[in-house]
């Protein structure tokens, strides 16, 4: 088990998105995100496990927004997950899915730092 955190790039600049912590384990990874968008700052977390054809998927997540609650909900999908051997570094490829429309989002991250 290893932890990751570190700036996600979003497909043309949507919204603005981290990998607060990104946790690789056997089957899963368990995940905190936050970022800001046109309604402001939130942020997401959830466990994504393995789908049969190999990507990693948790649904129906509610954004937490400090402002107001919210009634969004996103499915994150993490289709690629790499960690270097030495484990120092982790290449993320995924989609997020919000009302029917699908943003890719990529990254380096680095080790997580309490």
């Amino acid at each position: 088990m290893k932890a990751y955190s570190g700036e996600l790039e979003v497909e043309n600049g949507e919204f603005v998105l981290d990998a607060d912590r990104l946790i690789v384990r056997d089957g899963e990874v368990a995940f905190m995100l936050s970022g800001s968008d046109d309604w402001g700052d939130f942020r997401v977390e959830g466990v994504a496990k393995r789908a049969a054809h190999g990507t990693f998927i948790a649904s129906n997540l509610r954004l937490v927004y400090p402002n107001y609650v919210s009634q969004d909900f996103a499915s994150i999908q993490f289709d690629e997950v790499v960690q270097t051997v030495q484990k120092v570094r982790c290449r993320v490829k995924g989609k997020w899915n919000q009302y029917g429309d699908t943003w890719a989002f990529s990254g380096n991250v680095g080790p997580y730092k309490a």
